[in-house]
């Protein structure tokens, strides 16, 4: 039976041969491959200062550490993403205050989110979810008049910035390399930032907390081993270089999915008229539960792995203990976690495959 799995990294004979240099240097740590790879991703994306994480949760704890955000304030974010977005709030006592989400954008709807802004808001993270940036000009003001701080979680939404492609909006954007993603380091992240003073301060929490300064063994502030690795740098060096090229072959992958799909009665495609979307997933919405269930059961059996994507964060009991959350406040949220279904979709996934998940979706419908 034919097999085709969600997601795959794209790796070549060059990821092998950057990986082999470093072990042969036999500098696995602190050391020029990843002051490297910050560097040129600073470059790409036109920022003065990326910083190398051991995740992209890290660089997100970096993020609410570095901005001074602490117990009992309260961050505006959206109830539907991975996890690690509330979690890194919660981790310092921060209160996560939820938006519900745009059923078009899948995004935190960011005039419900301005208009949620009180005395106590000292801060707002947004997400962009599956490749979509979640980018008002309007609320983007307004944060910066009101002195709020923005943490973008950009972890599914790399590429080079642009009016069509608006990212590292944020004081802060937070990058993911985890396998899933356009490019990995295997397990990485990278916080990224204008400011100098953010950015020394967030140095020092990735390392323990010591002196950036000449005198790097003092330590000046409660620290943690969030460095990444000589290892997992040359990975992303190598894939920095060509995730150009890889961010055009996954626009044709959905293209092609768009070509089989548009036309099948019931499903509602990825949003395409607000910005460009660098695709981390291909998600498909059905109107009717029972069709997006029927289609999962069917491509199980056919050998087509797929996922429900993110369970809506309220759900979870940690969280309904940190906020008093619960089932039922959120519905645009809760409606699209229900509905929703991520297909395959990674860099080499072949013609032929996408045909094949087609016609096993028309089929499960057809039924």
């Amino acid at each position: 039976m034919k097999k085709i799995p969600l997601f795959l990294p794209f790796l070549g004979k060059n990821e092998k041969k950057a990986l082999c240099a470093v072990l042969d240097s036999k500098v696995l740590s602190r050391g020029t491959v990843v002051e490297s790879f910050q560097n040129q991703f600073a470059e790409y994306l036109g920022k003065k200062f990326a910083i190398a994480c051991n995740s992209g949760t890290s660089a997100l704890h970096i993020a609410v550490k570095a901005l001074g955000l602490k117990r009992n304030d309260e961050v505006i974010t959206t109830p539907y993403s991975f996890v690690a977005s509330s979690n890194c709030l919660l981790y310092e006592g921060v209160k996560p205050v939820y938006v519900d989400i745009d059923k078009d954008t899948l995004n935190i709807d960011l005039e419900k989110a301005q208009k949620q802004i009180t005395s106590k808001t000292k801060g707002l993270l947004t997400v962009n979810l599956f490749g979509l940036p979640a980018y008002s000009e309007k609320l983007l003001h307004y944060a910066h008049q009101h002195k709020i701080p923005i943490i973008e979680d950009a972890c599914e939404s790399i590429g080079r910035p642009s009016k069509q492609f608006p990212i590292c909006y944020g004081d802060v954007t937070v990058f993911g390399f985890y396998p899933n993603k356009h490019m990995t380091t295997a397990e990485g992240g990278m916080f990224v930032t204008d400011d100098e003073d953010i950015a020394y301060v967030a140095k020092s929490f990735i390392n323990q907390g010591f002196s950036t300064k000449k005198n790097w063994t003092k330590y000046v502030r409660l620290g943690y081993n969030y460095r990444m690795s000589e290892l997992h740098a040359a990975l992303g060096l190598v894939q920095l270089q060509k995730l150009d090229a890889i961010l055009k072959k996954r626009k044709a992958i959905a293209e092609e999915y768009y070509h089989y799909l548009k036309k099948v009665p019931g499903l509602v495609l990825p949003n395409l008229t607000v910005y460009e979307r660098n695709f981390f997933t291909y998600p498909i919405i059905f109107k009717n539960k029972k069709d997006r269930d029927a289609v999962e059961s069917l491509c199980h059996e056919q050998g087509i792995e797929t996922n429900r994507a993110f369970t809506p964060l309220h759900y979870f009991q940690h969280i309904q203990d940190a906020t008093s959350y619960k089932k039922g406040d959120f519905p645009a949220t809760e409606f699209i976690a229900e509905h929703i279904l991520n297909i395959p979709f990674f860099t080499e996934l072949k013609s032929q495959d996408i045909k094949y998940v087609c016609n096993t979706i028309m089929k499960a419908l057809e039924k």
